[in-house]
Formats: structure tokens, C-alpha cells, sequence
């Protein structure tokens, strides 16, 4: 110990972050260009998701974790695939480039499915018309 009266929180600040041999860099997404298809709520600050909504048209909602998200799949005609333990969700709508690469680094809070004639459309908005649970 030293002989100078120091706090333990004046301390912690003078320590040198740990080396970052392992870490990987977040990738940079950009802004969902439609709230209506997905929320991204606190993506600006980088924090990952916890679990992911899925909100249907009915009103049925689901909630599952991102910790058993096994993989995502996206293909452009097909839509997007979500593999988690004991479901496989099938997202399809226009456009989803976007929120396939928001799901892959868990920034996604909700997803809401919208009937297509509803949505605001524009050229580059995402729209989710179909969330199948299976």
C-alpha cells in the first residue's frame, strides 16, 4: 500500500483500461429508415438488446431472449429466418437488408408486423408484413 490516502474510485480512474486482445469491433449500423418495420431503441449508444419482441398484427406478442438466437438468415427474396432454441420465426416484407444486419448484433428491440398498405412506404423504408412463428 502507499502512504497517500486515496480513494479506491481515484484509483480505479488512474488504472489503464485492460488490453483489447479479444475484442472485436462494433460494427457501424445505420438509422432504421423506418420505425414501423423495427426499434432500435438504445442502438445509439451501442448497447446490445436483451430480448426481442415480436409484435403481430392480431396483437399476439412474443418476447424471446438473444442469448438462444442460434442464427439469422437472410435472403433477399425470401426474407429473414430466425433460429432460436425450440422456434424458428420467418420474417417477410420489403426491404430488410437492414434490419437483418441490426439483428445480427442484437440492436433490435421490436420487430412489428404492419399490413403493406399501412406502412408509410418510401424507396428505402423496412416493412415487415409477415412474422410466422413456427
Amino acid at each position: 500500500m502507499s502512504d497517500r490516502p486515496e480513494s479506491l474510485a481515484a484509483r480505479i480512474a488512474a488504472q489503464k483500461p485492460p488490453s483489447k486482445l479479444f475484442a472485436f469491433p462494433t460494427p457501424v449500423l445505420e438509422e432504421p429508415v423506418s420505425d414501423t418495420a423495427f426499434s432500435t431503441i438504445n442502438a445509439a449508444s451501442g448497447q446490445r438488446q436483451i430480448m426481442l419482441d415480436l409484435r403481430k398484427k392480431d396483437g399476439t406478442a412474443l418476447g424471446l431472449s438473444y442469448a438462444y438466437m442460434h442464427s439469422v438468415t437472410f435472403h433477399p427474396s425470401n426474407g429473414i429466418v430466425l433460429s432460436f432454441s425450440g422456434q424458428r420465426i420467418e420474417l417477410t416484407g420489403l426491404r430488410l437488408e437492414p434490419l437483418y444486419r441490426a439483428l445480427l448484433v442484437h440492436h433490435v428491440a421490436s420487430i412489428i408486423e404492419v399490413d403493406a398498405f399501412q406502412a408509410s412506404v418510401s424507396s428505402e423504408a423496412t416493412i415487415v408484413t409477415n412474422i410466422k412463428i413456427i
